[in-house]
Order: structure tokens, then C-alpha cells, then sequence
């Protein structure tokens, strides 16, 4: 999402891990002829619990050169450089589950020759040395297009639809080809949380209505050019791929996403949320907000009753769509409120394994930044803060 913050580390791992036994449903090892064969609900119910590598691959608005050093670029906000220690640790802390935020825009250039957008070399060796940090350790790995100024751009048109369109297919294209022979382990998302920055008849962040369906067609069309080129590029292991794809801005609201449209013969496919929910719990700093939980908000509604009511939507989507749902980012600020924010977790994640939805926690290495503060790992030792622990 955008960037967070740290806090009561101790109390959110934990409860992250307390996740892991909650959601598992499936072995999350695989035998070393690896991952094949299962449709999109066989894959997903092995993702026990899963942890975001924020902040990092995903560094946007950086003005280097696309041809900077890898490391250059994945340090601009901050982070270290991810290492295989940093995996360990969190496969070890009982996630096996790691999505990868990743960037494009800055390291692609128009290539007259091939006549497409070329990402650079050197950084698709380190995407590709970081996806396999965790996919060598039998690890879920999903793999996006992150934060992209041609995706969310002021308004969309058909304009820049066209941009869109053809920078989406030609990156996919080369990583799709990079990945071709990675089993069903690794996991494709074909945008973050596509959206308009500047309409004024459309919320940035959301449900996309407002403009008689034109947004909703708009990421309902960039997702099948997303489908269309993976299944496209050849391989067995890219042809049932699980790929995930949102809905306008990845909302969890259930009209945008009864509004999404999964492809036609786009094969196993996941339905993309993103849910830091109850916001007035979870992220929101105005006078309404209340970080105690159980709890509700300042003008009265019901945490408890509100996480029944997100997940019980989101169940019935599953159903409409014939699809499972992957929660790709959930998280609640730290607030200096531990305990709650440990039976937040409790609830949250108990909720959603009754409905089979796994959920991938976000993690920006951030404290004490008010409603972004969701720093979980201390990545410079590889430690897990105290205060998120026990969440």
C-alpha cells in the first residue's frame, strides 16, 4: 500500500504465527519434483500465512536512471537489501507465504529493435534472485507489478489505457519468459491496486463507481491483457499459473467487485483484496478513529460485527465468481495498543480461514508513523521488533 510504520512488533507476530496454525490447511512443503496440477483453490489452501517484503523492490519517484544499480533503487526509501537471512528468519517466524511489491516503471526503456518497453537486465537478475530466496526454501512467492505511474494515473482515458496496456504486456512478457519453468510455488499479480489519483468523479481509493463502469472495464481490460500474455508465453508451468488480479484499487467492497470480470480461459486465477480492516481500528487517525479492540468507532460501528460482515462478503464473492480470494495486504497500525491488536489479529484471522482466504501480512519496517506504522521485522538484524511479537 503506501508507506507504514513499526510499533508492538512482539504483539502482531505473534499473532501472526498464532495465524499460521489457524489457516493451515495443506502440507506448505512440497516434494522435489515440485508444485503441479492443482487448480487455484488447491494452491491457495496451502498458503498458510503469508508476510509482504514492503518498501523495498516496490521504491517508486526515485529519478535514478533505469540503468542504476538494483540495489540503489531497492535502498531509496530506506530498507536494506534483502538477503536469503531475512527469508529465513521470516519462513522460520512460520510463514510460508512471501509476496514481493515490485516496481517496473523506472527500469524499462523503449527498445526500437524489439519495438517493446526492455526491462532492464541487471534488475530483473536481482528480481529474479530475490524471488528465489524463497522459492528455493518451498515458499509461496507472489510476484506484482507494484506501484507504476502508467497504471495509476490522474484519469483514466483511452489514452492512457493504451500506455497501460502495451508497458503491462511488455513486462509481463519478459517475466513470464524469466519464470517460465518455476512451478505453481510462484505466484503472478498483474497490478497492486490500479486507480485514479485525480477524478473527481471517481474516489481514488474507493469503489470505482462514478463513471457508469468506465473504471471497472478499464481494470477488468488491463487484467485480461495481463492473463492473455502469461498464458501466452508457452510453458507448461505458466499455463496454470495461479494469477492473481484486483478489482478497482484491490477494495474489498463488494460492488467493484461484483463489477470485476475474471477472463475467459484465463485458467487458475485468485481474486486480489486488499483489507486493513476495520479502518478505524486498524489505520485511521481522525477523531472517529478508536484503537481498542473489541471496540467501535467513534461514530459506532462494531469491529467484531464489521470483520463478520467484510468476510461474509467476501465469501459470497468466491462463490459468484468461482474464484478463491487472496487477502494480498492486512495489517493494524501499532497505536501502542498491543493487546488489542492481538485479539484484532485473532479475530481477523479466524474469520478468514473459516471462508478458506488466506492472508499475506504487511510489513513496511516502519514505527511510530501514525496510521502507516506497520513495521514488523527490524530487517538491519534480521530481528523481530518486541512489540509485534505477540501479534
Amino acid at each position: 500500500m503506501k508507506k507504514k510504520a513499526f510499533g508492538k512488533l512482539t504483539a502482531v507476530l505473534s499473532s501472526a504465527v498464532m495465524a499460521g496454525s489457524m489457516l493451515s490447511a495443506l502440507p506448505a512443503t512440497v516434494s522435489a519434483e515440485g508444485l503441479s496440477g492443482l487448480d487455484a483453490k488447491g494452491i491457495t489452501s496451502q498458503m498458510v500465512i503469508g508476510w509482504n517484503l514492503g518498501n523495498t523492490l516496490d521504491c517508486s519517484g526515485t529519478n535514478y536512471s533505469s540503468t542504476a544499480s538494483p540495489e540503489k533503487f531497492v535502498k531509496a526509501w530506506g530498507q536494506p537489501v534483502p538477503t536469503a537471512e531475512l527469508v529465513q528468519t521470516v519462513k522460520d517466524a512460520g510463514f510460508n507465504t512471501i509476496r514481493i511489491p515490485t516496481t517496473w516503471y523506472e527500469k524499462i526503456e523503449w527498445d526500437e529493435s524489439s519495438q517493446m518497453y526492455v526491462v532492464n537486465e541487471q534488475w530483473m537478475n536481482f528480481v529474479k534472485q530475490v524471488v528465489d530466496y524463497a522459492y528455493d526454501r518451498d515458499m509461496f512467492v507472489i510476484l506484482n507489478v507494484h506501484h507504476e505511474n502508467f497504471i495509476n494515473v490522474k484519469q483514466f482515458t483511452d489514452d492512457t489505457y493504451a500506455e497501460a496496456s502495451e508497458k503491462l504486456e511488455d513486462i509481463w512478457t519478459q517475466v513470464a519468459e524469466t519464470f517460465a519453468d518455476y512451478d505453481q510455488h510462484l505466484i503472478f499479480e498483474g497490478m497492486n491496486e490500479p486507480r485514479q489519483t485525480g477524478n473527481s468523479a471517481v474516489s481514488e481509493w474507493g469503489n470505482g463507481s462514478g463513471d457508469n463502469g468506465y473504471s471497472w472495464n478499464y481494470v477488468n481490460n488491463l487484467n485480461k491483457v495481463f492473463a492473455d500474455t502469461v498464458r501466452s508465453q508457452g510453458s507448461n508451468a505458466n499455463k496454470e499459473r495461479l494469477l492473481m488480479m484486483p478489482a478497482y484499487v484491490a477494495t474489498s467492497d463488494t460492488t467493484a467487485l461484483q463489477n470485476l470480470k475474471i477472463p475467459d480461459n484465463a485458467g487458475n486465477v485468485a481474486i486480489s483484496v486488499h483489507a486493513y480492516a476495520p479502518y478505524f481500528f486498524t489505520m485511521d487517525t481522525s477523531s472517529y478513529a478508536n484503537h481498542e479492540f473489541p471496540g467501535a468507532s467513534g461514530w459506532g460501528e462494531d469491529y467484531g460485527y464489521a470483520l463478520t460482515n467484510l468476510f461474509n462478503g467476501l465469501d459470497q464473492i468466491q462463490k459468484e465468481k468461482n474464484a478463491p480470494i487472496i487477502i494480498g495486504e492486512f495489517s493494524a497500525s501499532d497505536f501502542n495498543n498491543t493487546e488489542s491488536r492481538v485479539n484484532w489479529a485473532k479475530d481477523y484471522l479466524s474469520k478468514a480461514k473459516a471462508v478458506g482466504i488466506p492472508c499475506v501480512l504487511w510489513d513496511n519496517n516502519a514505527l511510530n508513523n501514525g496510521g502507516e506504522s506497520h513495521g514488523y521485522l527490524y530487517r538491519a538484524t534480521n530481528t523481530w521488533y518486541p512489540n509485534a511479537k505477540p501479534v
